[in-house]
């Protein structure tokens, strides 16, 4: 498919140019469909993981939920008529429209079909990070204490990400990505300053059966942020291990 071989370009061309190193962990999560990824987000890069590290190797189609600017990359616009996709405003993944349409693009899913939506919506800074858990405090406090503990994500949007998991209670597995070596890198002029040359990038998939999500709203959102700690843990120790900070 173009959005895929487009992204698998750009990256073997990245890789090649700046001497990246990739070191996949987990990869027998990765297949077959259907399944829902939610990858962590740092970086302008790791929106090609789920093209790239997934569709092609596996070769499934991805169904995609996306911010609207990113429509603006033609391979991008043209794949989002083939496969299945939702484009969102930034920030509104909370209107009843846009929920309900990214309930529908979990249905009718085949083996060689994921959906892949980026559960914090924006890439995150220390300040995005904390200012986000202050607005949970005061408006969330039930979440406010699993808010908290995050050091690396931001904490999940929930709208979204909660409904597809109450679809997902029917039988679709969630598969989750965290990553690091993609840090820093938030700006096109970020890979033309050099920022990634010779960078150690590990990238790990956890899987879990849709069937153990639970049912209720908040016992969703509990076992959500369960599994963001998960990977927010993970990050932390890798970082640590190479004596970095994001």
């Amino acid at each position: 498919m173009l959005r895929i071989a487009w992204a698998r370009n750009h990256l073997i061309a990245i890789r090649i140019l700046f001497g990246l190193k990739f070191e996949l962990e987990g990869m027998e999560n990765t297949g077959p469909g259907p399944f829902i990824l939610m990858p962590r987000h740092v970086s302008i890069l790791d929106n090609l993981i789920g093209d790239v590290f997934i569709g092609h190797p596996q070769r499934i189609g991805v169904r995609y939920v996306i911010k609207e600017e990113i429509r603006a990359l033609t391979p991008i616009d043209i794949g989002g008529r083939w496969i299945p996709t939702v484009f969102v405003k930034r920030g509104s993944l909370d209107s009843k429209t846009e929920i309900g349409a990214v309930r529908a693009l979990t249905h009718d899913m085949s083996p060689g079909e994921i959906m892949a939506i980026y559960p914090e919506g924006t890439r995150p800074t220390r300040k995005k990070i904390e200012r986000a858990q202050e607005v949970i405090a005061e408006k969330q406090p039930e979440i406010a204490p699993m808010a908290a503990r995050l050091n690396h994500l931001l904490p999940p949007r929930l709208g979204g990400p909660l409904a597809i998991l109450d679809e997902a209670r029917g039988g679709i597995d969630i598969v989750f990505c965290g990553h690091v070596g993609f840090e820093g890198l938030r700006t096109v002029a970020d890979v033309m300053a050099g920022v990634l040359v010779g960078r150690h990038i590990k990238i790990r998939f956890w899987r879990f059966k849709g069937s153990e999500i639970p049912e209720g709203e908040m016992a969703r959102t509990e076992w959500l942020y369960e599994k963001w700690q998960m990977i927010d843990d993970w990050v932390g120790e890798e970082l640590a291990a190479r004596g970095e900070t994001d």
